[in-house]
């Protein structure tokens, strides 16, 4: 019970997210393939909701979070005020001999304190960060929000830079091959004016031609593609929908008036029952066994005199010995 009084209260901040995913499924690349039937056999490029979770309670993510600073105001933070602002490492005054064992100790205290889950009918993330200050909650779940930003931004950037690389090897080599069947149907023009008259000639040249045709299709498409992944390679805007902001708690969580007191009952009790038993064995030992609990008795008293010696203090005089010095004035064994 004096823990649940004593205890500090905890004010918990939440914040709820939806993912949206980079695109509609496919990539820009794969769209342009399954125009012609192809298919790269990719896996899904959107982001599930438990990806989200694992992501929040990574040490990656939660090393940024004790490492970066949080503003008394409840302002905008900038990039100054962030670089001049305190950490959670400063804030919980958290200890280590070396810097990393600092960052280490303080990655276990939020770990302990920051929370995610995922509805998997919904698709709805929704974090929880518990705090003695109510600010700071709001500001650890703010921090956390931007990070899967820029995370997602920097993953979307990084896949449509490798694809604009790859589609503009492949456009550059299409276009090769499209002047090369080009040059095809100049070289039997000229050396064939009047091939309408051969049937042998004309399939050739409408097999040339579907060439051409073909090549054309496909540079084309490509040209659409790499204008698409340009577009993506600068694109900056948020991949998740927040649906529900942290805000500053402004009553603590009083789930603990429930745990703590739980928690002091289940310990008074065993060491109630500990207790018991232990007075009842000695009970019983000095009923049934009195030379055997005079021989424990005499041990713990002799454990504890060493103890004491061991600690620095003088161990106590025996019993008889205290009552001669008091009858005799001076210590047993003195001769005069």
């Amino acid at each position: 019970m004096l823990l649940a009084v004593f205890y500090p209260r905890g004010f918990e901040a939440e914040a709820t997210f939806l993912p949206q995913g980079f695109s509609a499924g496919v990539s820009a690349l794969e769209a342009a393939a399954a125009q012609f039937g192809f298919s790269f056999g990719t896996p899904e490029t959107n982001l599930s909701p438990q990806f989200y979770v694992d992501l929040i309670t990574s040490d990656v993510v939660l090393r940024h979070l004790v490492t970066r600073g949080y503003p008394e105001s409840a302002s905008e933070p900038t990039k100054d005020s962030l670089a001049a602002s305190p950490s959670l490492l400063v804030l919980w005054n958290v200890g280590g001999r070396t810097s990393d064992e600092q960052v280490e100790n303080g990655i276990k205290k939020l770990r302990k304190k920051l929370h995610a889950r995922a509805d998997r009918q919904t698709g709805l993330v929704t974090l929880s960060m518990i705090d003695r200050s109510p600010t700071l909650s709001a500001a650890v779940l703010t921090g956390a929000l931007d990070y899967i930003n820029v995370f997602n931004t920097e993953l979307r950037q990084s896949q449509a830079r490798a694809e604009r690389i790859f589609v503009t090897d492949r456009l550059q080599a299409l276009r090769g091959e499209l002047r090369e069947a080009e040059a095809a149907v100049e070289s039997f023009l000229s050396r064939n004016r009047n091939f309408s008259r051969s049937p042998q000639l004309q399939f050739t040249f409408d097999r040339l031609q579907r060439e051409v045709t073909l090549r054309q299709q496909v540079v084309n498409t490509l040209a659409q593609t790499l204008e698409q992944v340009r577009l993506d390679e600068v694109r900056n805007t948020p991949i998740i929908t927040v649906v529900d902001p942290p805000r500053a708690p402004v009553r603590p969580n009083h789930n603990w008036l429930i745990i703590w007191p739980l928690i002091g009952m289940v310990i008074g009790l065993s060491a109630a029952i500990a207790i018991v038993g232990a007075l009842e064995w000695l009970r019983e030992s000095q009923a049934h066994h009195p030379e055997e609990f005079d021989e424990v008795n005499r041990l713990a008293r002799a454990t504890a005199s060493d103890l004491r010696g061991l600690t620095g203090r003088s161990p106590k005089k025996p019993v008889e010995e205290l009552e001669r010095t008091s009858t005799t004035g001076r210590p047993a064994g003195q001769i005069d």
